[in-house]
């Protein structure tokens, strides 16, 4: 139990702890790729049943060559399919026991814990949310996250509401026979990711597959970027990483490593976010409630509430790598 122990000496019993400051978040992993999609993907959008895209999938019907007085065809066309997804909420509470208030020593001292407990709660909420930026649609409970993007059907059938097997546009680019990493491997995916001048705006990956890249190069190689063109956003978060085409390769440590969707734990991703959106509800935009107390506990509690969802409006632009070993 912590605190003086009974019966020390008088030094021992007279001496003041000393604490330091800040605690130490020994456990939060950070997410460069969460970290984008907030700083450069976030849209706040007001509240209703349900959020819709509309996706244009296929050139008018009509329309073409035509000589002199010919008779033109100016049928109307219907060329969108409207796409749907559910807000998806998250919380995370804080809770002080009435014990913990009286036993600190200052007004000061309270505000102080109060403070420390509503900072923890947001890191652990955000740490939550950055792990199902990784989901692929197991629970329908969580955000509809990258893994459920970057797929063909195999993990998640069905993407907006639209079956995959109907609308092939539906579908990512997947590399599920390369085993061993390589440049050519790698350059036919991005290849694939691309179309005219979209292609995919940053790689994501284990840090097992970082290495294996940067193991690749010629040692006489520099291909650390100079810092004009480091990529601000991730920077500015502390995060960095290699570079590959002319873009940011990150590691995020929330990238499944076990599970259906792991790739053996060795995942390699190329994302476009130019088509994502990372939509959060006006009346669920990290919302502290108020403390209440419960009629029969001797503590006071306060949510803190997400409501939102990831938005993917064009998944044939990403890809990824799900059978590497080395």
């Amino acid at each position: 139990m912590a605190g003086t122990p009974v019966g020390v000496d008088t030094i021992t019993s007279i001496s003041r702890r000393i604490l330091r400051e800040e605690a130490t978040d020994v456990y939060y992993k950070g997410s460069p790729v969460t970290w984008r999609l907030f700083t450069q993907n976030k849209v706040v959008r007001r509240g209703g049943y349900q959020i819709e895209s509309r996706f244009i999938y296929q050139p008018w019907a009509t329309g073409g060559s035509f000589y002199g007085p010919e008779v033109l065809n100016v049928e109307p066309s219907d060329t969108e399919l409207d796409g749907v997804w559910l807000w998806k909420e998250n919380y995370t509470n804080v809770t002080l026991a009435q014990r913990d208030l009286i036993r600190a020593d200052s007004e000061y001292a309270v505000a102080n814990l109060v403070v420390e407990q509503c900072e923890n709660s947001k890191m652990d909420l955000r740490d939550r949310i950055a792990t199902q930026m990784w989901s692929y649609g197991a629970n329908y409970k969580d955000i509809d996250g990258l893994l459920e993007v970057i797929d063909d059907g195999t993990l998640s059938s069905t993407y907006a509401g639209l079956t995959r097997s109907s609308y092939t546009w539906l579908k990512a680019q997947i590399d599920s026979t390369t085993t061993t990493l390589s440049i050519g491997a790698l350059n036919s995916l991005w290849d694939l990711c691309t179309i005219g001048a979209r292609a995919p705006k940053f790689t994501a990956s284990v840090r097992a597959n970082l290495t294996r890249y940067e193991n690749l190069l010629q040692p006489q190689v520099q291909y650390t970027q100079p810092t004009a063109v480091v990529d601000q956003t991730f920077a500015s978060g502390g995060f960095s990483g290699g570079w590959y085409r002319n873009q940011p390769w990150l590691v995020d440590e929330h990238i499944p490593t076990s599970g259906a969707a792991s790739g053996s734990g060795n995942l390699l991703c190329f994302v476009n976010d130019d088509y994502m959106e990372l939509a959060v509800n006006t009346n669920g935009d990290w919302v502290v409630g108020d403390f209440q107390q419960p009629t029969d506990q001797m503590v006071i509690t306060s949510l803190v509430y997400v409501a939102c969802n990831l938005i993917c409006t064009n998944p044939q632009l990403n890809g990824k790598m799900t059978a590497l070993t080395a």
